[in-house]
């Protein structure tokens, strides 16, 4: 079970709704107290990951960059910035990425558009 489903698994336990009302609750206005437990466990993964990576890598990383659905979760990247004692932000796109949307609608996406955005870069440029 991923990250996502994970939380929206704990929010279902906590409150005993349904998986779609637990999804919009935790899209809307995150876990507001129900299953944090689901997150601190997911950070507590991250950071052990975190601390593999670097016993293992030859460069120290700058930062974490969250992209997707969890990175908008309220609250996520600032306890995950504490347990791994590096910068955690949110991925940005470039301002001129789209001449046809609005930049409201590209900011709002951003989330969910800037993994694959990056990782078209990153096959661009290998």
């Amino acid at each position: 079970m991923g990250g996502g489903a994970a939380l929206t698994a704990a929010v279902i336990a906590s409150l005993g709704v349904d998986e779609s009302t637990a999804e919009l609750r935790k899209r809307s206005i995150g876990l507001a107290g129900a299953g944090e437990y689901a997150r601190d466990a997911l950070i507590e993964q991250l950071a052990s990951a975190l601390v593999e990576h670097r016993s293992r890598a030859r460069t120290e990383l700058d930062g974490i960059v969250l992209v997707g659905n969890g990175a908008r979760l309220c609250g996520f990247a600032d306890a995950l910035e504490r347990a791994v004692a590096l910068t955690v932000r949110l991925g940005t796109l470039p301002p001129d990425i789209s001449r046809s949307l609005p930049p409201d609608v590209v900011r709002s996406a951003t989330p969910d558009w800037a993994l694959a955005y990056g990782l078209a870069l990153w096959e661009h440029a290998a």
